[in-house]
């Protein structure tokens, strides 16, 4: 396995897939600091965690002099594993501003299978660290929907107080499971996976199951940051459903918690935060008008908390080519048009996000 990586049959010939992730008390998992190695799915890269566990280069925690910093958080369409990190949006963005003359540093937290309540926890925790002047969360509408928004089995989500006001709570702290992994015992497992490609390939195979390969049903895919054109009225009435009708009472009470704790942070750092929100509603033509009432009711109610939303998916429409279809921003070889973003994606979203950040950029 070795030799293989130490030659260019890397991208073709059987690997041992890095391990990325190890127990964190904030965020129940985050990258582990100095990690390497190579990720396999849907496309091969050469992967390395910086110092401060990030998926991003070497970024000290002090901020470069005349820097504008913003810290980005979200799951893995913007953790971006699938591609090489001078392709990611954050890079492509960070190249962008610099041919314009505008110093930005894009800092990038997000955690593949992070909910909107990990990000919360991780914008309070890590991301405060490296000082920002904004915050910009990148989230599928449908995460706050998720019944893993409530459930602190694995990592922080929203529970209920004897009160009934919701809190992020932190139960896997107690789990067998994280205690193990924070153990003595866990560190030497980790030890074991980075430094031997045997225990790296165990470690692989207890993660995916032993057969893996004979299993020929697909797995379930999270809602991409672009639409096939499909139109699913289903999921855009549940999100009217949760935003104007503020149904059903639990999923709204988690989502004003989630608002609060945004808010909050807003309050205490001074920072503006940007909640930018793609896969809203499908985009056939027939919920266009629906989707607008929702966009902006959506719009309100975080402006009545200090929030501003940032609509991805009108983004992405207004800078995708006229030449490129929707398919061509994602997948990779035989599987363009399903998956994560591939680079033309990144350089799209990477323009999409951009007029995020313009309006909070100082005064030259």
């Amino acid at each position: 396995m070795r030799a293989i990586e130490a030659t260019p049959f890397w991208r073709v010939a059987p690997l041992v897939e890095v391990s990325l992730y190890g127990p964190d008390q904030d965020t129940g998992y985050a990258h582990r600091p100095g990690v390497t190695g190579y990720w396999r799915t849907e496309n091969r890269t050469h992967i390395r965690i910086s110092a401060q566990g990030l998926r991003d280069d070497e970024t000290s925690y002090a901020k470069p002099k005349n820097t504008f910093r913003v810290a980005l958080l979200g799951d893995s369409i913007t953790e971006a594993l699938q591609v090489e990190l001078r392709q990611t949006y954050q890079a492509v963005m960070e190249r962008r501003f610099a041919e314009r003359g505008r110093a930005i540093q894009v800092v990038n937290l997000a955690l593949a299978g992070a909910t909107p309540a990990v990000s919360v926890a991780r914008l309070r925790s890590h991301a405060r660290r490296f000082s920002p002047d904004m915050a910009v969360l990148v989230h599928s509408a449908g995460d706050l929907l998720s019944p893993a928004m409530t459930d602190d089995s694995r990592f922080p989500a929203y529970r209920p107080t004897p009160s009934g006001i919701h809190r992020l709570s932190y139960g896997f702290r107690s789990s067998a499971g994280f205690q193990l992994r924070s153990s003595i015992f866990g560190r030497l497992i980790y030890w074991l996976t980075d430094h031997s490609r045997f225990a790296g390939a165990l470690n692989g195979r207890l993660n995916v199951g032993w057969f893996a390969e004979l299993n020929r049903t697909p797995s379930p895919r999270k809602a991409s940051v672009v639409s096939a054109g499909a139109c699913d009225m289903s999921a855009l009435k549940r999100q009217v459903m949760l935003w104007k009708e503020q149904e059903p009472r639990r999923t709204n009470a988690v989502l004003n918690a989630f608002l609060r704790d945004l808010q909050d942070y807003r309050s205490k750092s001074g920072q503006p935060v940007v909640l930018a929100l793609f896969a809203i509603a499908p985009g056939c033509k027939t919920a266009l008008p629906l989707r607008a009432s929702l966009v902006t009711q959506i719009r309100a109610r975080l402006a009545a908390h200090g929030i501003e939303l940032h609509d991805v998916d009108a983004a992405l429409r207004a800078n995708r080519p006229s030449n490129r279809r929707w398919r061509d921003l994602r997948g990779f070889g035989v599987r363009l048009g399903v998956g994560h973003l591939n680079p033309l994606g990144h350089q799209i979203m990477a323009r999409a996000l951009e007029t995020a950040v313009v309006p909070h950029l100082p005064a030259r």
